[in-house]
C-alpha cells in the first residue's frame, strides 16, 4: 500500500510540474490580464506585475464574451474582411458571412454598432492543436 501511495503521489506531482510550466497562447493571456487585477498577497511581499492568477466574478462574463473575438494566433489585431460580407439570413441582420472566391463561406462576423467583429472557433482551434501534439494534425482545415 506505501508503494502504491507513493507512486500515486509521485505521478501527481509530475502532472503539477508538468501544468505549471504550460503557457497559455499570448492573445488568451492579453485577454485574462485585461481583467484580473494583479494579486497582492496578505504578506505584504511585491511579486511585481506579473501575478494575476484571480479573476473577479463580476469580469468572468465579460473575459469570456471577448475571448471569441480575440486575435488569432497568428494575427496582431483585429482583421477587416477580404471581401464585403453578406447576411447570413434576413431576419438576422447582425449576423455576416464572408466568402472567399469560390463562394464558400470562410468565416461568421457579427456586427456591433459600426464595428464588425470576427468570430473564432475556439474549440475548434483548441482540437486542432490537440491533434497536432499528438502527431495526428489535420491536413485540410477547410
Amino acid at each position: 500500500r506505501r508503494k502504491a501511495a507513493s507512486d500515486a503521489i509521485r505521478q501527481e506531482e509530475e502532472g503539477l510540474e508538468e501544468a505549471s510550466a504550460y503557457e497559455w497562447p499570448k492573445w488568451l493571456e492579453a485577454a485574462w490580464r485585461s481583467k484580473a487585477p494583479v494579486w497582492e498577497p496578505l504578506s505584504g511581499r511585491d511579486l511585481g506585475d506579473t501575478t494575476r492568477p484571480f479573476m473577479p466574478k463580476s469580469e468572468l462574463y465579460a473575459f469570456l464574451q471577448d475571448v471569441p473575438f480575440m486575435p488569432g494566433p497568428d494575427q496582431d489585431g483585429h482583421r477587416e474582411p477580404r471581401s464585403d460580407p453578406v447576411k447570413v439570413d434576413d431576419e438576422y441582420t447582425d449576423w455576416l458571412k464572408e466568402r472567399d472566391d469560390q463562394g464558400v463561406t470562410v468565416s461568421i462576423w457579427t456586427k456591433r454598432n459600426k464595428a464588425l467583429r470576427e468570430i473564432r472557433g475556439i474549440w475548434q482551434e483548441c482540437f486542432l492543436m490537440i491533434l497536432q501534439k499528438m502527431n495526428n494534425a489535420v491536413g485540410d482545415q477547410n
